[in-house]
């Protein structure tokens, strides 16, 4: 199961300042009570550059815009109720004529929100009636608390994996 809610509000100011903030509230039954929720922040601001009165004259300029955006969103992992303890019977796990049970998996209580941040700045560019269309945008993305499957531990404690939160990747490139 699971619940989101959306918030945002948006500013422009002659349109040539435009303003945006949000935020994503997500909730899911895959975690534990102390991590089910996640909070997902995001920003943004651009600057109409064709709005100004400086090149209002130029013709053949149609936009543009100089633009820049921060935002969180999150991932959850693909299993269900990982945090509960799970057991199972059979009857050749028996002991002096006894079923016997045992253990399946490891109460992952810890497991929390994959976060991924990202930053953008870029420019859009209109030309010659929309003839020439440029785009450029700089990112850098960076993923927090990466979700790792099935991640090999010690078999001393009965299992030999265990599925976690580590770690961190950033990604980051240019797209024209």
């Amino acid at each position: 199961r699971a619940l989101g809610a959306f918030l945002s509000a948006n500013y422009k100011y002659k349109d040539k300042y435009i303003f945006m903030v949000g935020a994503k509230a997500e909730g899911t039954s895959k975690f534990s009570a102390e991590s089910r929720w996640g909070i997902f922040p995001t920003a943004s601001v651009a600057w109409r550059i064709s709005g100004e009165e400086f090149l209002k004259d130029v013709k053949f300029i149609n936009d543009i815009r100089l633009r820049s955006s921060w935002g969180q969103s999150g991932n959850q992992p693909d299993g269900k109720y990982l945090y509960y303890n799970k057991y199972e019977s059979e009857a050749n796990m028996s002991y002096i004529n006894l079923i016997g049970v045992r253990p399946t998996g490891v109460e992952l209580t810890s497991l929390r929100w994959e976060t991924i941040e990202q930053t953008n700045v870029g420019f859009d560019m209109l030309l010659y009636n929309g003839r020439i269309n440029v785009i450029f945008d700089y990112y850098v993305k960076t993923t927090h608390d990466l979700y790792l499957k099935d991640t090999e531990i010690p078999t001393t404690s009965g299992f030999s994996k265990l599925n976690i939160n580590d770690g961190e990747m950033q990604n980051r490139g240019a797209e024209i």
